[in-house]
């Protein structure tokens, strides 16, 4: 899923289609000028555990769009996905919890060909 996110990523960092991934929970380190399908360096969960590549099944949180294989996801195009919550009511439940936000760039996702 990661490399398919990060597959449409021109070498200078800009993204040429809307698949590009937002994560949490992890970290990633990618790298745009390698060839799409080799660019994802390393996974880690948020406290620095490795995630290795060994076929470990994880859960998350998607919308319909991506769980259909929209945007070229179509590994979870399997029907193995459940639609819960309309996601747009969720936010605004949560955003609403809090009374005011403040995003944050947290570094959750570095590629390698821009990073300073």
């Amino acid at each position: 899923m990661l490399e398919n996110g990060v597959s449409q990523v021109n070498p200078d960092g800009t993204a040429a289609d809307g698949r590009f991934p937002q994560v949490s929970g992890f970290r990633f380190v990618f790298d745009s000028r390698l060839a799409a399908g080799s660019r994802v360096v390393s996974v880690e969960l948020a406290d620095g555990t490795s995630v290795p590549p060994d076929g470990s099944v994880y859960t998350l949180a998607t919308n319909d769009f991506v769980n259909a294989g929209g945007d070229g996801y179509t590994m979870l195009a399997d029907g193995q996905g459940v639609t819960r919550e309309v996601m747009a009511d969720v936010v605004l439940d949560h955003i609403r919890g809090l009374g005011t936000i403040t995003p944050t760039l947290e570094g959750r996702i570095t590629n390698l060909a821009t990073a300073p």
